[in-house]
């Protein structure tokens, strides 16, 4: 049975392989070492600006999505809920937990913070931008990446 709920960030950091296995997935350029800034997201976590979702199968943690809450720099009313890293296992992305986790953030978000915009950053070669558009999301933007001594 998976259950999906809103849960402190050190799960996350209590289940690193979860993290590598999704480093491995979706670091398209070699930034190194993965190298997270635990102290930042705690911070974030302790003034109400993280929110951490997490879906577990039994008592195993299968995937995470984590939001950063912010408001909009250039207006100043708008909330956003940015997606910084969304991750559902391999083994479970046939089942509806995938689905079932972007359903139930939304719905925890609202709880949360009340109305505002969700961002979800996809990537191209894990593209799940179908579902969320067969759920209402719309494209916000595209954005590109190049490290600084590779770019012309």
């Amino acid at each position: 049975m998976l259950t999906i709920k809103q849960e402190p960030f050190s799960v996350v950091e209590q289940n690193q392989h979860l993290i590598l296995e999704h480093w491995d997935e979706v670091a398209v350029h070699n930034y190194g070492t993965m190298d997270i800034d635990w102290d930042s997201f705690f911070l974030m976590e302790s003034i109400g600006k993280l929110i951490t979702i997490v879906i577990r199968h039994c008592d195993e943690v299968v995937g995470y999505a984590v939001f950063m809450v912010h408001h909009h720099l250039h207006a100043k009313g708008t909330i956003f809920a940015d997606c910084d890293a969304v991750f559902v296992k391999k083994s479970y992305r046939k089942s509806a937990a995938g689905l079932e986790l972007i359903e139930k953030s939304k719905k925890i978000i609202h709880d949360s913070v009340g109305d505002c915009t969700i961002l979800w950053h996809v990537k191209p070669h894990v593209d799940f931008s179908r579902r969320l558009e067969s759920l209402g999301y719309k494209k916000y933007e595209t954005i590109y990446s190049g490290l600084s001594s590779e770019v012309q």
